[in-house]
């Protein structure tokens, strides 16, 4: 009896031993760390614990009620106010554009601009409202369907965010935290509800990061390819998706191609992956993440380049041989003379700088004295993106003392002439002389200055690029420069706006010290010419091929996005430091019904707080909790990575998300 009893409590004593073991072990898994391929042997077949099991009820539960709760809120009196609000005055009038047709510039990319309209269309707006500003009503037309295609791309962010959540966590109380703080936002209600880039921006970062999390636990194992692939292949869809809304989608791309680096390395690392697997692993990323995302891209493009096919306001930001291929505008099918002559009028468009036109207009330079021998003040001249009559120049043969030559046969102009340009509306020439340009003070200004007269600062030299001595100067395929013949100075279009005395136009400059880095702002080409004494021929041999209006767009998109400034009435509404603390929102609508945009500040400011918490904790002690040392060898280098940076690494890459665990 005394040995039965001995070996009873013997394997009660065991049989605690193994279940406080078996306890730690379950403990130890349960921390959540980085999921890496380098643990995919052991994660692909391994439960989850039972207590995340007992949560596939609630999880369910907690999904469908927070759905209902964001669609519900999203949508209630969506229609409200029946009057443009805030930013829907520019996105409403390219949705318009787009169902008209109408080729227009904008410095996002089309995905978004395109989804609205082809929703709009759908249901029943005909791209006839004028969108001219914030508070014209609607009236009649259809604008509601716009409006509810933004608001259900903004409620699908709450379960979106509460799968994502869950699937990191596997924690319903965790997905419900932060899915709730999305829910009851009142800055993402406000911003979803309109007609804005806004939602479809959020919708397709959001996505992408749920797929992405998605496909991870179907890295491997046979029977989970198909998934894999799937699942990474509407990763890659949606990213391009993100970066095709805006720009600002290229932080999801940064983001997702760190986290992917990241695992690969991880894979690299482990002494078991055989090269064979590390190449499966790397070629289906590299078709997934890269491949697809561009060519979906690349597609989005070629579909918003097919749309607009008409002439429209944003032409002018275009090369020549650009609008050549849009009805409409004068250069499409255009029959012009093929060489420029003296006496011609003719329109000149900075080539390779900002592509804007040489304009000038009946208003002087401020600050300055009237001409002692004419009386005149210096008009100014800029550089307008706009097609405009104030863009039309003559262009005159002069001696080399500023004379107008008087010609009797058709003279072309040939590389290294004497002109002088006379702008037509106003009859003043191309002038400059030793006074600084109102930005770029260490440049000569440019002016319109004297009539008929005989000054020798209004004589340009023509300098062709590449030219040869005695070559003629051609419509739209001749780039040249304009060398003062006085100063030497080169007359060139910089990439700076005038103030509002020159109606925010570039100022256009003359360089006393030309150097290549600044060659191509000195780069101009005969766009349009009047000249009805030579033949005219066609340049519809000039029109670009896809891709190089795909290029083209890209480079008008990036130079529009480097001249946004903030307007002053934008400035005293908020500053930059005041967002992310939520401290001064935006009125989307006032008079009788009032929209103001603010978030929740007890989320926004309970959500930095935890963020920061949860980076300290991340790094600083959970390190220590779990027990982890760092080994050395005998030269006192690391045998063993730091847990802490690992860590850290998951926290920079992403991991904000706290780790609520479910309990008994």
């Amino acid at each position: 009896m005394t040995m039965m009893k001995s070996d009873c409590k013997s394997t009660q004593s065991t049989q605690t031993i193994k279940r406080h073991s078996d306890d730690r072990k379950s403990k130890n898994s349960n921390v959540s760390k980085f999921p890496g391929p380098s643990d995919s042997a052991n994660s692909a077949t391994v439960a989850p614990p039972e207590e995340w099991i007992q949560w596939n009820g609630s999880y369910y539960i907690a999904l469908t009620s927070l759905t209902i709760l964001s669609f519900v809120t999203r949508l209630y009196k969506v229609d409200q106010p029946p009057w443009v609000c805030w930013d829907e005055v520019h996105f409403g009038k390219m949705a318009s554009w787009y169902i008209n047709r109408t080729f227009f510039f904008d410095v996002h990319p089309p995905l978004g601009k395109m989804s609205i309209s082809l929703v709009g269309y759908l249901t029943g707006y005909n791209g006839t409202f004028a969108w001219d500003k914030p508070g014209d009503f609607f009236f009649e037309h259809r604008y509601v369907g716009m409006r509810v295609y933004c608001a259900i791309l903004g409620a699908l962010l709450v379960p979106l965010i509460f799968d994502t959540v869950y699937q990191l966590s596997h924690s319903v109380r965790a997905a419900t935290i932060s899915s709730g703080c999305m829910l009851f936002d009142t800055g993402m209600i406000t911003l979803t509800r309109y007609i804005l880039l806004d939602s479809p921006l959020l919708f397709f970062i959001m996505a992408t990061s749920w797929s992405c999390v998605r496909s991870w636990k179907y890295e491997t194992g046979e029977e989970k390819g198909i998934r894999w692939w799937l699942w990474s292949i509407l990763c890659g869809v949606l990213l391009s998706c993100a970066m095709s809304v805006k720009f600002v989608g290229l932080f999801v791309v940064l983001w997702v191609g760190l986290i992917t680096v990241f695992r690969l390395c991880l894979l690299w690392a482990n002494d078991q992956t055989s090269l064979s697997h590390f190449l499966i692993q790397f070629s289906h990323r590299a078709v997934c993440l890269i491949l697809v995302p561009s060519l979906c891209y690349i597609a989005f493009f070629a579909v918003h380049l097919a749309i607009l096919s008409k002439s429209g306001p944003g032409d002018g930001f275009y090369s020549s041989a650009f609008q050549s291929v849009l009805e409409g505008n004068p250069l499409n099918n255009a029959s012009m003379p093929g060489e420029v002559a003296y006496g011609a009028m003719v329109a000149l468009k900075n080539t390779k700088g900002n592509g804007a036109y040489l304009h000038s207009h009946v208003h002087a330079y401020p600050n300055q004295v009237a001409s002692d021998t004419t009386g005149l003040l210096r008009q100014q001249v800029t550089c307008y993106s706009h097609k405009d009559d104030n863009n039309i120049w003559q262009i005159r043969k002069v001696d080399d003392v500023g004379v107008i030559a008087v010609t009797n046969d058709i003279q072309v102009v040939k590389n290294g002439d004497l002109v002088k340009l006379t702008h037509v509306v106003t009859g003043r020439n191309l002038h400059v002389e030793n006074i600084s340009a109102p930005i770029t003070r260490h440049h000569y200004q440019v002016s319109g200055f004297g009539y008929n007269s005989s000054d020798s600062n209004e004589v340009w030299v023509v300098e062709i690029e590449n030219g040869h001595p005695n070559q003629e100067l051609h419509t739209m395929t001749s780039h040249f420069r304009l060398l003062h013949n006085a100063t030497g100075c080169a007359l060139q279009s910089v990439k700076k706006q005038l103030p509002k005395w020159a109606f925010e136009q570039l100022e256009v400059t003359c360089d006393p010290r030309p150097k290549k880095a600044t060659f191509a702002n000195q780069l101009f080409h005969i766009e349009w010419v009047y000249f009805p004494l030579l033949p005219n021929i066609t340049f519809s041999s000039h029109a670009p091929s896809f891709f190089r209006r795909f290029i083209e767009s890209h480079k008008v998109m990036l130079e529009g996005n480097s001249q946004l400034k903030a307007k002053e009435t934008e400035m005293a509404v908020s500053r930059p430091w005041q967002w992310p603390i939520n401290l001064r929102g935006q009125f989307f609508s006032g008079a009788e019904h009032r929209v103001y945009l603010l978030g929740n500040p007890i989320i926004w400011w309970t959500n930095i707080a935890v963020w920061i918490a949860y980076g300290l904790l991340e790094v600083n002690v959970r390190p220590s909790r779990d027990g982890f040392t760092v080994s050395r060898n005998n030269n006192g280098s690391n045998t063993q990575a730091s847990d802490h940076r690992m860590l850290a690494m998951e926290y920079m890459a992403g991991g904000l998300i706290p780790k609520f665990r479910s309990r008994k």
